[in-house]
């Protein structure tokens, strides 16, 4: 992951977020240290990493894990669609952060038919798929 100033993203964001994904590696490394007590309690009762995150470690990891994916995602968006199919794709499933549209509102707000906007999603989501095999 390198800082693109082309992006509209500021650098120090860009850092944040770098020393928080290495902070979260750390401790997936790491991963044993959560469960062994660190201190106690006022009440006498021993502490974890677990009891002060707050959560359970599994859902920390898969949040993670689906950030993950996530940014996975929009990178092979920008990176391996064409123009139109990253258009056609962020419209209909909503990924821009708007209502998905149907193939029908799609193809009636770009002026194209029904079914060209379906071939194109098709095209566009095997190309996900193919990049984003494990």
């Amino acid at each position: 992951m390198f800082f693109a100033s082309s992006k509209s993203c500021l650098f120090i964001y860009y850092i944040c977020s770098n020393i928080f994904l290495k902070f979260i590696l750390y401790i997936i490394i790491y991963f044993v240290t959560l469960t062994e007590p660190i201190g106690t309690d006022k009440d006498g009762n021993e502490i974890n990493f677990n009891d002060i995150l707050g959560s359970d470690p599994d859902a920390i990891l898969d949040d993670i894990h689906l950030k993950m994916q996530v940014k996975s995602l929009y990178n092979a968006i920008s990176h391996i669609l064409t123009k139109r199919e990253q258009l056609i794709i962020m419209k209909r499933y909503g990924i821009s952060g708007e209502e998905p549209l149907t193939q029908r509102e799609l193809a009636k707000e770009l002026g194209i038919s029904r079914s060209y906007v379906s071939r194109i999603e098709k095209k566009a989501v095997g190309k996900l798929r193919d990049y984003l095999k494990p």
